[in-house]
């Protein structure tokens, strides 16, 4: 498909007085380099049909800038700007707006104002106001007719705000807003801005602010809710980036919000249709501004809008903090418990959040966090606050929309937080925070996965839920280890459940849980000798584990008892030195592989370290034939290994000196394979002094 296109170079936002000055940033993103296919600057030049003086009669065909249309069929708009004693009530007027332009300065803005339906005030059509509608035809700027823009991509970027019933004159405020908070009108059609393609079946991308969130025009159902974001103010202006792709027979929609680098919105949304063309009948691809739909109200001021037909993502200042929109806040009481949930969208790269409850911090969440539930908040009204922070900059004074006050209703028993379980090579050890002055506090420990000693269970073998405790503990505790329970400990490869509930007198807290894992013990110390027809391979025997296998070099696997500690391997026709794999499986945690390599060029002879004298037994004896054999000249060990205590490869005083230590003054014992009863090995060091005759393994 082959698409003209006219280039308009966005050069500024017109801002009063600063209008035609260049800017760096837009919305608080970064200008796009390639401009904009088409952009919508509110400025004081929009003077077509009088904007700002009063009207000319009938509706006219082109106003705004001079390049926008009537849509039929929607606008009743008499040609009037605002104000008592122009035409009907409502209509569309250029404002400046001190200080409140993007960016700093002044702002010229698009006041757009529908009273709702002015005929029930005795207002008649021709010309009542009740709806304000009109387009931008994209084919002005480029835009090919034979395709949908949404095939290819669409970017929007607007900045608009919900005015307040106050800012209004009376006179056009003839179904005010109980709220004060001006007028909200939405449908699933009619927004107050967007993009419509009407080419090749009809797609409408639509934006307006409802209840104080931005809300998107997608199609409402069972899987699919309304996309909404809630806002920092309604009735301050909020920039918006959106784009929007063709995707699946769905439009696949990211949003960005004031200036914000993560999107506060990406997903798949199922987007309606419009029927509105313009004078022509032709059908066009379209951008839209107004309140177009009969009886709902709405004010609005529209700073610009700005289309690109092509999907862009925008680019923001390096190093620049963008808060979260807003936080919504939920107070709740379900089953006799109160809770409060909290949400926000991110749109920066956040260090961290924190939650304050009137004032005290209450919780600190990793920066990716986007939700907290307050579980134990005491009963009355509550102002909840959010503190977004970044590089040492901090989101939360700001803007009011990162406070909300909730009122809390029900039980007033604080409950526990922070249960943990962690296990200290011995026992697990259970902590958590008291928050209240517990009267009771109830211990369930339930099997979840293996054995308990002494209470049944088996290795890696789903426990069912069996109850081992259920019992009382003082109620002011903050920490139990299970060393109390005796016997009963979880073996390795286990994983118990642990249940807490709290009681205040009549008040009792939900049962809070913590699950206890303790990781499986894997094999270790794997050596490997050869007697001239096998390899053997022998090792120290984990537990809690599914399945244990052994492989000599590229052979196959062998399966093995989960509890074995040796394996006889037939080398068959291999050469030289070769590798040993025992690879277990933990039910608990995770087991690495382990390899031993033999040479199967020479045999190696098992013994037992220390024992020089070769009678098995680790002896005073030991020592002395040492000390003879090195200053008296007496027979040498017939296996020297045995008699190299400290492993080093020689026979030496240090080697007696070893043995007498261990013996006698509880030193350190000969290295491995140590004495009786540490099972035989052999010295697989291609250094070490050898072994003739060894017969007591």
């Amino acid at each position: 498909m082959t698409r003209a296109r006219a280039v308009v170079i966005l050069i500024s936002v017109v801002l009063g007085a600063s209008h035609g000055a260049a800017q760096e940033l837009k919305g608080g993103w970064q200008v796009l380099p390639g401009g904009w296919l088409y952009a919508y600057e509110a400025g004081a030049e929009d003077n077509h049909c009088d904007l700002a003086a009063g009207g000319n009669g009938p509706p006219c065909d082109l106003r705004l800038d001079g390049a926008w249309g009537i849509l039929p069929g929607s606008d009743a708009w008499d040609g009037s700007a605002l104000g008592a004693g122009v035409g009907s009530p409502g209509g569309m007027a250029i404002e400046s707006l001190t200080g409140q332009g993007d960016g700093g300065g002044d702002a010229s803005v698009l006041r757009i104002v529908d009273p709702g339906d002015p005929r029930d005030n005795g207002f008649a059509d021709p010309g009542s106001n009740r709806k304000i509608y009109q387009g931008y035809d994209l084919a002005t700027s480029g835009v090919a007719t034979d395709a949908s823009p949404f095939d290819e991509g669409v970017t929007l970027l607007f900045r608009f705000r919900q005015l307040k019933t106050e800012e209004m004159d009376p006179f056009d405020t003839t179904d005010p807003d109980a709220d004060g908070t001006g007028y909200a009108p939405f449908s699933t059609l009619k927004s107050v801005l967007g993009v419509v393609s009407r080419t090749f079946g009809s797609i409408n991308l639509g934006f307006t602010v409802l209840d104080g969130k931005l809300v998107v025009n997608n199609v409402v159902s069972v899987l699919e809710p309304r996309v909404e974001i809630p806002l920092c103010d309604p009735t301050s202006f909020v920039s918006v980036w959106a784009s929007a792709v063709n995707e699946g027979g769905q439009v696949h929609l990211t949003l960005w919000i004031d200036g914000g680098l993560l999107p506060a919105f990406d997903g798949l949304v199922t987007l309606g249709g419009d029927t509105d063309d313009f004078a022509d009948g032709a059908r066009s691809n379209y951008l839209y501004l107004g309140l177009g739909a009969t009886g709902q109200a709405g004010a609005f001021d529209v700073d610009y809008l700005c289309f690109l037909d092509a999907y862009e993502e925008p680019n923001g200042p390096a190093g620049s903090l963008h808060c979260p929109p807003a936080i919504a806040c939920q107070s709740l009481f379900e089953n006799g418990k109160s809770r409060v949930e909290i949400t926000w969208s991110n749109v920066d790269t956040y260090d961290g959040h924190s939650i304050l409850r009137d004032g005290t911090s209450i919780a600190t969440l990793p920066g990716g966090d986007s939700s907290y539930t307050d579980t134990s908040p005491p009963a009355g009204d509550h102002t909840y606050k959010l503190e977004s922070s970044k590089g040492g900059q901090n989101c939360g004074d700001d803007c009011p929309g990162l406070s909300c006050t909730v009122t809390v209703t029900g039980t007033s028993i604080q409950c526990i937080t922070d249960f943990q379980c962690e296990f200290d090579g011995t026992f697990s050890v259970w902590s958590w925070k008291n928050n209240d002055d517990y009267t009771e506090l109830q211990m369930r420990i339930l099997l979840a996965l293996g054995e308990v000693t002494g209470a049944g269970g088996a290795p890696c073998v789903d426990g069912g839920g069996t109850e081992l405790v259920n019992d009382t503990i003082p109620p002011d505790s903050e920490s139990i280890s299970s060393s109390i329970f005796g016997e009963n400990q979880l073996t390795p490869g286990s994983i118990a459940v642990i249940e807490l509930t709290a009681k205040k007198n009549a008040e009792s807290c939900d049962p809070i849980t913590v699950e206890c894992p303790r990781a499986s013990l894997c094999p270790a110390d794997l050596v490997c000798t050869f007697d001239g027809t096998n390899v053997t391979a022998s090792w120290t025997a984990g537990a809690g584990l599914t399945t244990l296998t052994v492989q000599l070099e590229d052979e196959p696997e062998q399966e093995l008892d989960p509890l074995s500690t040796t394996a006889a391997l037939d080398p068959g026709d291999l050469e030289g030195t070769v590798t040993v794999r025992l690879t277990p499986a933990a039910c608990v945690g995770s087991c690495d592989p382990i390899t031993c390599e033999v040479d199967l060029s020479s045999t190696s002879v098992s013994f037992h370290r220390g024992d020089s004298d070769n009678n098995g037994r680790l002896e005073l004896t030991d020592a002395i034939r040492i000390l003879g054999y090195l200053f008296l000249g007496s027979i040498a060990p017939t296996c020297l290994d045995a008699a190299d205590a400290d492993g080093n490869n020689g026979l030496e005083l240090t080697d007696a000196i070893r043995i007498l230590n261990y013996l006698f003054i509880g030193g350190a014992a000969p290295v491995s394979p140590g004495p009786p009863p540490e099972p035989c090995g052999p010295d697989n060091d291609a250094t070490h002094l050898g072994c003739e005759v060894y017969d007591k393994c």
